[in-house]
């Protein structure tokens, strides 16, 4: 594997899985992102009191995230999900293996796996910045996405003005450059459990591709975090005030508002 040095993003401390050859031949690559949290509130319900938030993960590189499904023979072992790179005609440069395709008898069609993480750190206070070196909670979820497509434009300015993925029984599932695929609080995944968890301050860090399976151009960019006040109200129910969130550039400030619809 080779990270594309020759990209004007590069630094020292760039990280990525690029395959060998593949900026010289032309591939274009995704970056995978991930939109702050929207929508972020709390749920007790049978004894269990969840977190729950919308989230998004967005695509903000050069080439198309696309996912191209191996059917299986029958729909009880997981399908092989194999990450297609395309050159500037659309034409396949290669495909690798990068995760499985579940399926999912309530919705009838398959769910990419090992997409997003959402965890919970301990804050130091109402200021706090997330820096990555807290520690973690118990509270941790993996989301197997209901499907990937082309949702919400980052921005007005987006490569793609089209959406090139919309159907969830489709061919190929994936996220265009300059596009979200978002899920709202109310989707079943869409929360973390913190039943066991003392109130006070805490992080909220989603992770675009945690197991780094996806290749794309950097993975140093891929967490949006939130800072919260986890507290009782003056009738002893949980909720959550939102203190801070991570920045988002000008060029990309769609990361950080967009429209939580589907």
């Amino acid at each position: 594997m080779e990270c594309g040095w020759i990209l004007p993003r590069c630094t020292s401390v760039y990280h990525c899985n690029i395959p060998v050859g593949a900026i010289a031949d032309g591939a274009q690559l995704p970056d995978l992102r991930e939109a702050v949290p929207q929508q972020v509130g709390v749920q007790n319900s049978q004894h269990t009191t969840t977190i729950r938030l919308s989230t998004a993960i967005g695509n903000t590189g050069y080439g198309q995230w696309q996912m191209h499904a191996n059917q299986p023979a029958t729909i009880s072992d997981p399908q092989l999900a194999l990450q297609q790179l395309l050159k500037v005609d659309g034409t396949l440069w290669n495909e690798y293996e990068v995760s499985t395709f579940q399926y999912h008898p309530a919705h009838k069609h398959f769910h990419i796996a090992k997409v997003t993480s959402y965890e919970l750190y301990n804050a130091s206070g109402p200021t706090d910045t997330f820096h990555g070196t807290e520690t973690k909670t118990s509270a941790y979820a993996e989301k197997v996405t209901s499907c990937l497509i082309d949702w919400v434009k980052i921005s007005d300015n987006s490569p793609n003005n089209q959406r090139v993925y919309s159907l969830c029984d489709g061919e190929f599932q994936g996220v265009s450059p300059g596009w979200l695929d978002q899920y709202r609080q109310s989707i079943p995944g869409q929360e973390l459990d913190v039943t066991t968890i003392s109130t006070g301050y805490y992080f909220i860090v989603i992770t675009a591709n945690p197991a780094h399976n996806f290749i794309e151009t950097d993975f140093n960019n891929n967490q949006a975090w939130m800072l919260i006040h986890y507290i009782n109200d003056d009738y002893g129910n949980p909720k959550v005030e939102i203190l801070k969130t991570s920045e988002c550039s000008v060029a990309e400030s769609g990361l950080c508002h967009y429209s939580a619809n589907r």
